[in-house]
């Protein structure tokens, strides 16, 4: 029977995951895990593939992948199907590597995205391997804490930024995360709520990229003032007087640009889209950074303060 063909989209995310043939090990010495780290390491630039994570098993592996275009299968395709070449000319064997192709799941990622790095960070401690996930070394996790330098092809700074603004601090709290987990058969359930369903796959991504252009915006997100984008850049800049540029794109100490995408989604017509556009971040990001600064605010008297002197600086009067 013909295999079905992949749900691949734009902008997805997606837990991957593959097993070695008969449970058999994909993984014999530590050349073996350096050559799937060389070639998961070529996806970003082959295919624009984000990757947020990774644990390699001894006869598995999960990533963390994220889709600007929808080409999951042909990355896939070329990291399994390389590597099963390497293995098999190395070790002089014939017939499929892998036990199935791989499995995907669709994950939300403002909401999710965090959760499943946990999952698969805590892999080695579920199956025994180690003691200290610090002390396992084929996963991107001594990379989130600082343990070891950050590769340029690993992609750790969103959820990292979830946790703080401040790259020391939101290491901390994410390792704090991930390392006081709950036990792992209640946190399987736990996680495994949080993946689409097979059924609801083709549902919830259609809603997704089909839903009416016409759709009628909720007034809470109806600008109450219109200002230009440039007075807001401009009031931003000067109450800072230049400071951090507004274009550090992964910058976790630059309040300046934090506070411009919160004001330009709140007192400009600039969509999230567009003001993605402005700062080089998806819009999703836009949505995410905004609601962060909401929480501030409330928690942050200083913050708050410096809000209100760059509105009073736009010319409007605060309630």
């Amino acid at each position: 029977m013909a295999k079905s063909p992949r749900l691949q989209y734009e902008d997805a995310l997606y837990h991957v995951h593959a097993r070695g043939n008969e449970r058999k090990p994909i993984y014999r010495n530590k050349d073996d895990y350096l050559k799937f780290l060389s070639l998961l390491s070529e996806l970003p630039a082959r295919f624009q593939v984000i990757i947020h994570g990774y644990v390699l098993m001894r006869n598995h592996f999960h990533l963390l992948i994220e889709t600007p275009a929808a080409n999951i299968g042909q990355a896939m395709h070329y990291l399994n199907g390389a590597f099963a070449w390497y293995f098999n000319r190395k070790y002089w064997r014939v017939g499929h590597l892998f036990q199935a192709r791989y499995s995907s799941h669709l994950i939300e990622k403002e909401s999710y995205l965090y959760m499943a790095s946990r999952y698969i960070h805590r892999n080695p401690l579920r199956k025994n391997i180690c003691k200290h996930l610090q002390a396992y070394p084929w996963s991107s996790y001594g990379q989130y804490i600082g343990l070891t330098p950050k590769e340029h092809w690993l992609t750790t700074e969103w959820i990292l930024g979830q946790f703080s603004d401040y790259e020391s601090q939101a290491r901390i709290l994410y390792k704090d995360f991930v390392e006081d987990g709950i036990d792992s058969d209640t946190e399987s359930q736990e996680y495994e709520k949080f993946i689409f369903s097979k059924e609801t796959i083709a549902d919830a991504m259609n809603e997704k990229i089909f839903r009416p252009k016409d759709l009628k915006i909720p007034d809470d997100d109806i600008p109450r003032i219109s200002l230009e984008p440039d007075q807001v850049i401009q009031a931003v800049q000067k109450i800072f007087d230049g400071g951090a540029s507004l274009h550090e794109k992964y910058s976790y100490n630059n309040p300046s640009r934090r506070i411009c995408i919160y004001l330009l989604r709140r007192y400009s017509r600039m969509s999230n889209k567009e003001i993605g556009h402005f700062f080089s971040i998806r819009k999703s990001a836009v949505s995410m950074s905004k609601k962060r600064m909401e929480i501030e605010i409330n928690k942050n008297n200083y913050m708050k303060e410096l809000i209100n002197k760059i509105i009073l600086e736009l010319g409007i009067s605060i309630k």
